[in-house]
């Protein structure tokens, strides 16, 4: 992970207002760097729901930890929770400063955002799954 992850992590969380779960924001990852080219450096390893990625986890809770972001506990049915992340003003602020530089990849993530959107979380992690398969042979 580097400073052009986090750059972009929070960049995605911004653009989209809010991600609907952990699971969607590893899988929406796990697509832009592996269908889309978007330069995030996460390593990603099989799991239950396709691709993940411990680093990736980890810049999540760094980033809470800084309050750049937000996360959202909601339960969904019982004993069934779901993790919303929401970018916080601090996380602006640290978007706004470091954005120059990378100009052109976030041009490219605008696009590929409007792709993924409204693609359902599980339609995701069956995309990544595949993707993930392809990668292994």
């Amino acid at each position: 992970m580097n400073s052009q992850d986090i750059i972009l992590l929070l960049y995605l969380i911004n653009k989209l207002e809010k991600v609907e779960g952990r699971k969607r924001l590893q899988k929406l990852i796990y697509i832009l760097r592996n269908v889309d080219n978007i330069p995030f450096t996460f390593s990603f390893r099989p799991y239950y729901y396709g691709p993940y990625s411990d680093e990736l986890s980890e810049a999540v809770d760094s980033l809470r930890s800084v309050d750049a972001i937000s996360e959202e506990l909601i339960e969904r049915s019982s004993r069934i929770y779901q993790y919303n992340y929401i970018i916080c003003d601090k996380g602006r602020n640290i978007l706004q400063n470091q954005l120059q530089g990378i100009q052109t990849i976030i041009d490219k993530l605008n696009i590929v955002i409007e792709r993924l959107r409204d693609i359902d979380t599980s339609e995701l992690v069956t995309i990544s799954k595949k993707i993930q398969s392809k990668d292994s042979e």
